[in-house]
């Protein structure tokens, strides 16, 4: 089944026939005596209820209904798609992923795109890599949300403003930028906030256009850094932040972490033995006894597929 134009669809077998030519020459039915002979065959042997003939040669208006009306007279063949020059340079234009896949097409309007590839499958491998870490991790209804939402984007980790900046498309609307630790690494670095300023204007035009952008920082490396961020120039970086407290985690959580870390962790088998007798009780609670997995309502099943 296909659906060309999300109006009408077309249902059965079908026959994709390419007529391609290094001339630039416009296609008449004339030209196409071969394929109406091939196509009368498939037609016959039920090979082509539905015909499709692409081209890079133009098509006038006077050449498609003559062409449209000789292969569907043929028995067999009730639906006949002849897709020209001008709607093959549209598909091209409106697909990034085809001219991905097609470096010979690709303009130079895409050669950032060819070069973000490279930091796409980074990102990519970050993520993979790690690993156990991920494992441990206990799984919340916000973070299944968030990664959803992942989903749908091409994810970049960049390492600061001028990456992003230089990294941004704005013919790509599902970019996401992750920038860690964005105002210094365990303590802040004032070089980092001037240049985050200069570059909040391209920011802000890269959210406008679209892309998502996410930046993580220590609540007091933050604090520091707002003395001399300029945030009039960008008033999202006060309005959408997201504090995660987690000296607020409720018991049941930090009992589901702890459990997870041992579990998964490789702490030398005397110090288990050691925290043992303060951790039993704690452990047969979230476990549900002899490390079995607690009822369904107390924990999510994608919590427990990962812990058991």
């Amino acid at each position: 089944m296909w659906n060309p134009d999300r109006r009408s669809g077309a249902a059965g077998s079908f026959t994709v026939q390419c007529k391609f030519s290094s001339r630039e020459t416009s296609l008449h039915l004339s030209d196409l005596g071969d394929e109406l002979k091939k196509a009368d065959r498939l037609a016959a042997r039920g090979l082509a209820t539905n015909y499709v003939l692409m081209t890079n040669r133009r098509v006038s208006a006077h050449s498609e209904a003559e062409i449209r009306g000789a292969f569907l007279r043929l028995h067999g063949l009730t639906e006949f798609f002849l897709l020209g020059r001008e709607w093959i340079a549209l598909k091209i234009r409106e697909s990034a992923n085809l001219r991905m896949l097609v470096p010979r097409v690709y303009g130079l309007g895409d050669l950032r795109q060819i070069l973000d590839e490279r930091a796409y499958a980074q990102a990519s491998a970050i993520l993979s890599g790690l690993g156990d870490d991920l494992a441990k991790f206990v799984v919340t209804q916000p973070h299944n949300r968030a990664a959803t939402a992942l989903v749908k984007c091409f994810t970049m980790k960049a390492l600061g403003a001028e990456d992003l900046v230089s990294r941004w498309n704005p013919h790509e609307p599902r970019q996401f930028f992750w920038v860690d630790d964005a105002f210094g690494t365990t303590q802040y670095e004032q070089d980092l906030s001037a240049v985050w300023n200069r570059a909040w204007p391209h920011v802000g035009a890269a959210i406008r256009r679209g892309a998502r952008v996410l930046l993580t920082s220590r609540d007091y490396i933050y604090r520091a850094a707002r003395r001399d961020l300029k945030l009039g120039a960008f008033p999202l970086i006060s309005e959408s932040q997201v504090v995660v407290e987690v000296q607020k985690l409720n018991r049941e959580e930090r009992e589901q972490i702890l459990y997870n870390h041992i579990k998964l962790g490789q702490q030398p088998r005397g110090f288990r033995r050691q925290i043992d007798p303060f951790l039993k009780v704690r452990l047969d609670r979230v476990t549900g006894g002899e490390g079995k997995p607690p009822p369904a309502p107390t924990y999510s099943r994608l919590t427990w597929s990962v812990a058991t």
